[in-house]
């Protein structure tokens, strides 16, 4: 997958802390590479996997490693070394060689004294790269993901090099009925009664799930639909793409989205969940851009008699 293609396989989370839910994390890895060799199976095609991992090696993020090596078995290990300063061994790629394989796994079922519970790898080259960043960093992890959907919300499907200028307040949305989808927020405790207002000017992820069951119990005529286990249908799921909800239609019971996906993928979503990602002011408004004024009228003062407008 790169920026200007459509992913073979995707899964959401439904967090921006992969700590809240490691396990959910973990799940949906598995379920991608899954989706990836039986890709390569099917299309008889030799080609490198690379696993970006979370760069996380300190904690739970080193336990997700030690899981995402044995999932993936990989020929390389590239360890990229920052420009930074070393803090607590989070730079010193000895430490955390040292780490992957001389402590046990805490996710592992095994006895922690088994072998099982070690991450053991064989003919797999162990590198250390200096990484090409700049030693201060100018971007926090939040500006990447503002600046990612913005990129993915500006993308035209039907020019895939192209890009559309327009701030998202201008774009016209896909109208899509409540009948026709499931809401969804997992992983978080909302009332069902707030949903409609959790939802309105929000970034969501696009769902398709064939096996999901509505919770017809609590889903009135001309009311939203909900799901039954709403962790158990996410983690189930396909995410076919990402969106936002601009306006939320209550009289005529129509959600009004905003979406790069094309009308046939989007005809095939059944489930919209929520993002915990706040969507951004700037990805609303035009950006502002210096220019220079033909002429500019000042109002020098307001008032009566001697008192003009030049």
């Amino acid at each position: 997958n790169n920026h200007h293609e459509d992913f073979e396989s995707c899964k959401y989370v439904g967090t921006l802390n992969i700590n809240d839910n490691p396990l959910e994390y973990l799940k949906a890895c598995t379920s991608v590479m899954t989706s990836v060799h039986n890709y390569i199976n099917q299309s008889k095609q030799r080609c490198p996997i690379i696993f970006n991992s979370l760069g996380w090696i300190k904690g739970i993020g080193l336990e997700i490693i030690k899981e995402l090596v044995m999932l993936t078995l990989p020929s390389h290990l590239v360890f990229l070394k920052s420009n930074q300063v070393s803090q607590n061994g989070q730079n010193d790629a000895k430490i955390f060689f040292d780490d992957l394989f001389t402590t046990p796994r805490v996710f592992s079922k095994s006895s922690q004294n088994d072998l099982e519970s070690f991450v053991v790898l064989e003919n797999t080259n162990l590198i250390e790269l200096s990484s090409s960043s700049p030693s201060q960093f100018s971007f926090q992890p939040f500006d990447h993901r503002t600046l990612r959907f913005m990129f993915y919300l500006s993308h035209n499907p039907e020019y895939p090099l192209s890009f559309d200028p327009r701030p998202l307040s201008s774009v016209p949305p896909f109208v899509i009925p409540f009948n026709d989808v499931a809401l969804c927020i997992p992983f978080e405790k909302i009332e069902r009664s707030n949903y409609l207002l959790a939802f309105n000017a929000s970034l969501v992820a696009l769902l398709y799930n064939p096996n999901y069951h509505f919770d017809e119990n609590s889903t009135p005529k001309n009311f939203p639909r909900f799901l039954r286990n709403e962790c158990e249908a996410v983690g189930e799921s396909q995410c076919l793409g990402y969106g936002f909800i601009r306006s939320i239609d209550h009289k005529n019971c129509l959600y009004h989205l905003i979406t790069p996906l094309s009308s046939d993928k989007l005809s095939k979503v059944n489930i919209i969940a929520r993002s915990n990602m706040d969507l951004q002011p700037s990805m609303l408004t035009p950006a502002v851009r210096d220019m220079n004024a033909p002429y500019i009228e000042h109002l020098a003062a307001e008032g009566l008699g001697a008192m003009q407008r030049r």
